[in-house]
C-alpha cells in the first residue's frame, strides 16, 4: 500500500511528465486531484501560448488541436472596404459571417486579419470532422487506486474560449446539431458555455467567431437560424477586378509576364460571368488562377495547365464544355 506522501509524490511526478509531453488536459486532471486532497493548490508551472493542443481520448486516440500558423499568410488585397470592417468587428467584439462565392478568399481574409491583429486563430471545418468530441467534448481521468475525477477536455471550443482567441467556421452550415448547441451558447452575449452537467465556461477577453460559406449556391444546405442571429455583422465578399487580380498573380507567382496574368484573369473574369448570369454552374477562384500561372512559370504549355487547373474544375459536362470553349478562345486549345 503507498502512504499519502508517496502516493501525491507519485501524482505530481506524473503531472509534470504530462505537461512537458504536451498533454495538459491529463494534467490538469491529476492537479485537481491533489488539491482535492490537499485543498492547497499544487505549484505548477504557467502554460505558455503553445501552438499545439494533445486531447487524449477515451478511446485510447489522439486529436492534435493546432492553430495555424500565420508567419506565411500573404497579403490580403480588399474588394471594398471587407477587410477594415472585419477587423473592426474582431476589435469590437462581434462574431462574423463571411459569405461569397468559392475561391473568392474568404478563409485567407479571416487568418491574415488575425495576423495583422497579432491574434491567435482556430478552425472548424464544417462536415465529417466537425465532431462533439473534437470541438466541445468532456473525459474522465481514472486516477491510481480508483479515485475517479471528471475534467474538461481541452476540445477545441473550450481552448479558443480559454485563450480569448479567434474561432474560424468554415462551412458552419454543415455542423452537427449536438456541436450547435454549445457554439451557440458561446456566441451569445454572455460568450458562456454550459455543460451537461451544469458546469459552465466562460469566454476569455478576445473570443470571437467568424463564419464562412457560400450563401445561395445550388445544393448548399441553408444556415441555422440561430447561428445567423449570433453573427450580426454579415460581410458579402465577391472576387477581384480583373486588374487587382493581375497585381495578386504577378505577386504570388514570380516569374509570370503581366500580359500572360491579364490573359489568365481575363478568362477567370469571362467565367465567372458565365457563372453569374447561370450559362454554366461552375466559378474559378484565384486559387485556380494562381496554380495555372504555376504550372505556366514550370514549362507546362498554356493550354494544358489552363484545362487542368481551369476547365477540370467543372464537374458537369456541360460546364466541362462550356469553359473549354473559353479555354480554346483564349489559347487556341480546348478539351473534347
Amino acid at each position: 500500500m503507498i502512504d499519502i506522501k508517496n502516493r501525491k509524490l507519485v501524482l505530481e511526478t506524473a503531472a509534470k511528465r504530462l505537461r512537458q509531453s504536451g498533454k495538459t488536459a491529463l494534467a490538469r486532471g491529476l492537479e485537481d486531484i491533489l488539491r482535492d486532497g490537499s485543498n492547497q493548490a499544487v505549484n505548477t508551472p504557467v502554460e505558455p501560448a503553445a501552438e499545439k493542443q494533445i486531447v487524449n481520448l477515451p478511446s485510447g486516440g489522439v486529436i492534435s488541436i493546432e492553430a495555424p500558423r500565420l508567419d506565411d499568410i500573404p497579403d490580403y488585397v480588399s474588394v471594398n472596404g471587407e477587410a477594415v470592417l472585419l477587423e473592426k468587428s474582431i476589435k469590437a467584439g462581434i462574431n462574423c459571417l463571411l459569405t461569397g462565392p468559392t475561391s473568392c478568399g474568404k478563409t485567407h481574409l479571416a487568418l491574415w486579419t488575425a495576423k495583422k491583429l497579432g491574434k491567435e486563430i482556430f478552425t472548424i471545418q464544417g462536415g465529417a470532422g466537425a465532431t462533439f468530441e473534437r470541438i466541445v467534448a468532456k473525459d474522465k481521468l481514472i486516477a491510481p487506486h480508483g479515485v475517479t475525477t471528471q475534467i474538461l477536455q481541452d476540445a477545441l471550443l473550450p481552448i479558443t474560449m480559454r485563450r480569448g482567441s479567434i474561432l474560424y467556421i468554415d462551412e458552419p452550415n454543415a455542423i452537427p446539431t449536438e456541436v450547435l448547441f454549445y457554439l451557440h451558447s458561446a456566441m451569445d452575449d454572455r460568450k458562456m458555455m454550459t455543460y451537461d452537467d451544469g458546469t459552465t465556461l466562460k469566454a476569455a477577453d478576445g473570443f470571437v467567431v467568424i463564419g464562412a460559406m457560400n450563401e445561395g449556391y445550388r445544393g448548399t444546405s441553408l444556415l441555422n437560424p440561430a447561428f445567423r442571429r449570433r453573427t450580426p455583422v454579415v460581410i458579402q465578399m465577391d472576387y477581384l477586378q480583373p486588374k487587382r487580380e493581375v497585381k495578386v498573380i504577378q505577386s504570388r507567382v514570380p516569374g509570370i509576364s503581366e500580359a500572360m496574368a491579364v490573359k489568365l484573369c481575363d478568362l477567370a473574369a469571362t467565367i465567372r460571368a458565365s457563372a453569374k448570369s447561370k450559362t454554366i454552374r461552375t466559378d474559378i477562384g484565384t486559387s485556380a488562377i494562381i496554380a495555372c500561372a504555376q504550372l505556366i512559370t514550370l514549362g507546362v504549355d498554356e493550354a494544358t495547365a489552363a484545362t487542368s487547373t481551369i476547365t477540370n474544375q467543372a464537374q458537369l459536362e456541360n460546364d466541362r464544355k462550356g469553359i473549354s470553349d473559353l479555354v480554346a478562345a483564349h489559347f487556341g486549345k480546348g478539351v473534347k
